[in-house]
């Protein structure tokens, strides 16, 4: 599961990825890693467009 922090205004940045990993078969979270978008992200960070949240879950 991946969750993008998503900035709290449109059209702002994203600044913050986390991916969890859980177990296939209890579902149970074995790994948590947060990872800022300026240390993964070659050229512009990507903007937001979503009016509402500041959670996504892909």
């Amino acid at each position: 599961m991946v969750t993008w922090f998503l900035p709290h205004r449109i059209n702002g940045l994203i600044t913050k990825f986390a991916v969890k990993a859980k177990h296939a078969r209890t579902g149970q979270t074995v790994r948590t890693l947060e990872v800022n978008a300026e240390d993964i992200m070659t050229g512009a960070l990507p903007h937001c467009n979503v009016r509402y949240g500041h959670l996504l879950v892909l």
